[in-house]
Formats: structure tokens, C-alpha cells, sequence
């Protein structure tokens, strides 16, 4: 059931059971019941994590660095992410970004995706929810391989896709410029429009909301203005939170974006 790292774990007669901490605290009390109740709803959300065709989807376009990675400038994780790689790993010749990735994913900020993690079990009480990831860590990789870099965390299990990756990924013919262009008269330059182009090859998806989780603005605000997230705190806070709540009370997509002419906002 989650993270329920309140129970203790007790040995008795060679097994093992899991019981509450004896306590006269009814504060104690209080809070074990509140950490309770918060894993409960994560446990009933991850049953309820199976696409229902019946409900809409809640689509979330994820950053990582500056929204759930903070990493100081002088890199003081530089030896704990080697030993995580050494341990995943072993002794290679040479390491690849994938293999850093995986490392680097077990020192994402834990309260940041705690608070993405318990915003994705709310709404997945009522929604489909899907991660798109949009953040560089999606280039040049394979959804299976993106699932296992982030396998480490729970959110991991509700990506269900990426953003095209950019340009320089691809062979001149094959850019997704060139498609998105000839399709909707619009390049993929951006990351705004990479969400664009995102959502225009899945119209059919019936979406409920779309929310942008991004610490640097890549246009958003110019193009997609009334679903960005412009995390400020160097990594996702409940504030951020707060707003995202706030968008999934706004008009189906269907009523914007979607509904407007392909180039209203570009250049």
C-alpha cells in the first residue's frame, strides 16, 4: 500500500507481521490515521490505475530537472550517483545517458514526487491519468526504456508517452518538423509546440484537461498560457499543486484548443 512506512514490523515465532506502534498520543494517534487514510487513497488509486473507457483523461506534459530533480551546481551527488551506477550496472567500459539516467533517477527530490504522486491518486479517483514526458530525458529514448529509468517511483507506472524528441534526433527527411508542418502548419521547435503536436495525434483521446509542469517557459505562456505550470521553487511545491487542482475545474480542452485554428499562435 504505497509508502506506509508508519507500521512496524514485528517477528513472532520466525514470521513476520506488520502491527501500529502502541501509542497514548492522540496526536500520535491523529496522525498515524491521517498517514493512513493518505496511503488508502493511493492504494485505491492504484487499483483504479487500469484505463477505464468510461472516463476522460487528465493529461500531465512533465518536466523533470527543476520540477522533480534539483541538482547543485557543484554536483555534490557526483559520487552517490556513480556508486548507483556501479551497483545497477557494474564495471562497463563505458556508460551511456541511459545508464546515468537510471542512476540519477534515485535522487529525484522525494517530497516533489510525493506531492505529483499523491495529486496523480486524487485524480485518478475520477480520471484517466496520463504522464506525456516533455523533458529532455526523453530524448532519444524508447518508452520501455524511459518506464525503467523512472521504475524506482510510483508516477512511473501512469507514463504513457512522450514528446516528440527534438529535430536533431531524427534524419533530415524524418524530422517531425516537416509532419507537423505539412499537418498543422506549425513546426515542433519548442516544447510548446512538441505538446501541441502532441495533442493534434491524439484528438481521438478524450481529454478532460491537459497541465504543464515546467520550470523554465519554452512558450508555454505564450502559446498554451491557460495550462502551464511555471514551477518557480527550484522543484514542484504545493503551490504548484494547488494551481493544478484549480485547472481541472476549467472548460474540456475540447472547448479550447483543440476547437482553434492550427496556426492562431504562430509564429
Amino acid at each position: 500500500m504505497g509508502n506506509c512506512r508508519f507500521l512496524r514490523k514485528e517477528k513472532r515465532g520466525g514470521k513476520s507481521f506488520f502491527t501500529l506502534p502502541t501509542t497514548n498520543s492522540k496526536g500520535m494517534l491523529s496522525m498515524i490515521m491521517k498517514k493512513f487514510m493518505l496511503c488508502l487513497v493511493g492504494f485505491v488509486a492504484s487499483l483504479s490505475a487500469e484505463i477505464s473507457p468510461n472516463r476522460p483523461w487528465v493529461v500531465i506534459f512533465l518536466d523533470i530537472d527543476g520540477v522533480l530533480f534539483r541538482e547543485s551546481s557543484w554536483d555534490d551527488l557526483d559520487g552517490p550517483k556513480k556508486a548507483k551506477l556501479h551497483e545497477l550496472f557494474g564495471e562497463l567500459s563505458d556508460y551511456y545517458s541511459f545508464h546515468w539516467d537510471c542512476a540519477t533517477a534515485y535522487f529525484l527530490n522525494p517530497t516533489a514526487v510525493a506531492l505529483l504522486e499523491d495529486f496523480i491518486d486524487q485524480t485518478s479517483l475520477q480520471y484517466n491519468v496520463g504522464i506525456i514526458l516533455s523533458s529532455s530525458w526523453r530524448e532519444g529514448k524508447t518508452l520501455a526504456e524511459i518506464h525503467q529509468v523512472f521504475s524506482p517511483w510510483r508516477f512511473s507506472q501512469f507514463i504513457i508517452g512522450k514528446t516528440v524528441d527534438s529535430d536533431c534526433f531524427y534524419k533530415a527527411s524524418e524530422r517531425p518538423s516537416l509532419d507537423s508542418m505539412v499537418k498543422y502548419g506549425f513546426p515542433t521547435h519548442s516544447r510548446a509546440e512538441q505538446v501541441e503536436y502532441w495533442l493534434r495525434e491524439h484528438e481521438n483521446l478524450p481529454i478532460k484537461q491537459f497541465i504543464i509542469l515546467d520550470d523554465i517557459d519554452f512558450d508555454f505562456s505564450k502559446k498554451l498560457p491557460t495550462h502551464f505550470i511555471h514551477v518557480r521553487g527550484w522543484v514542484l511545491t504545493s503551490s504548484d499543486i494547488q494551481a493544478a487542482s484549480l485547472l481541472l475545474t476549467e472548460k474540456p480542452i475540447s472547448d479550447t484548443l483543440i476547437a482553434r485554428s492550427p496556426c492562431q499562435n504562430y509564429p
